[in-house]
């Protein structure tokens, strides 16, 4: 019935055992919840039963095999739901185990996944609540989860959760990829934080030593730009390293507001003019200053 697909025969076997106190290996009301997916409603209804029942007999003595049993099938429904990307079933799901005191038995790769899920469907509130639990775990997320958590915050215009994130990746000495670096810049930029995304790029290379990569230090200098700063874009690019500053990817409108920067400052400029020349060379671009 199973590799069928057969929905409403599966939940029938599975509410004639669970009436009849029939407690198989967890893998068989895995597979039957797992069938009953092309009907998700059919589906949580099920699981519910499973956990309404086993809930009810950890209450009788059979306390070690039912938890394990339910957390078992619990976290397979739930790996389920986020394959078939049913974010709001998953999310129920998710916060239902926090409440019976059970999500710190899921996996990592399990919460990951519905954190991840979460926030492609931009619910980033739901996402944060699970990546924060895991991070209460010790477990690390993703570069992918993050990403993906970095790019609905910057989709939302929401900049609350990345300096928690860094202090909270800082605390259990966990360091962040530089790429997601790059989106948390992108993030402040796009709210108009540019403070907030120089204090970050100041923590990244001062207290952590982490070694700038170009992409990052453009990524920096395109945010103070967003932000109506070209003359702290151009302190900022002179200020860094000639691997950084020769081989930092940037178009040839950042390279003219940075020129139109320099050439305001008069013969103070000079220089500045100079070294933007250099960077243009080395990028095969030509400034132009209107």
């Amino acid at each position: 019935m199973s590799q069928q697909g057969n929905s409403m025969c599966c939940g029938a076997l599975c509410e004639q055992m669970l009436s009849e106190e029939v407690r198989p290996h967890a893998s068989v009301f895995v597979s039957l919840l797992d069938a009953q997916l092309n009907n998700v409603e059919a589906a949580v209804i099920s699981f519910q039963s499973l956990r309404d029942v086993l809930r009810k007999d950890m209450g009788t003595g059979r306390l070690a095999d039912s938890t394990a049993l339910l957390d078992e099938c619990r976290g397979a429904f739930l790996r389920g739901l986020c394959r078939i990307g049913r974010e709001n079933e998953a999310t129920q799901i998710y916060v239902q185990a926090r409440a019976d005191g059970a999500a710190g038995r899921f996996d990592r790769e399990t919460v990951m996944q519905l954190a991840k899920l979460q926030a492609e469907a931009s619910n980033i509130a739901g996402s944060w609540v699970t990546i924060e639990d895991m991070m209460k775990l010790g477990h690390k997320p993703s570069d992918a989860l993050l990403q993906a958590f970095l790019i609905a915050c910057t989709r939302q215009e929401n900049a609350n959760y990345p300096a928690t994130i860094l202090a909270k990746m800082a605390a259990q000495r966990m360091v962040m990829s530089q790429p997601n670096y790059a989106l948390v810049f992108k993030l402040y930029g796009r709210c108009g934080q540019l403070q907030s995304a120089l204090t970050c790029f100041q923590d990244m290379t001062d207290r952590q030593g982490v070694d700038p990569a170009p992409q990052t230090c453009a990524a920096l200098i395109s945010v103070c730009l967003e932000c109506q700063q070209p003359e702290r874009a151009l302190e900022l690019l002179l200020q860094m390293p000639a691997r950084c500053s020769l081989a930092a990817d940037m178009s040839q409108s950042t390279l003219n507001a940075l020129a139109a920067a320099a050439a305001a400052r008069g013969e103070v400029g000079l220089a500045q003019m100079q070294r933007l020349r250099e960077i243009a060379d080395a990028q095969n671009l030509t400034i132009r200053v209107a």
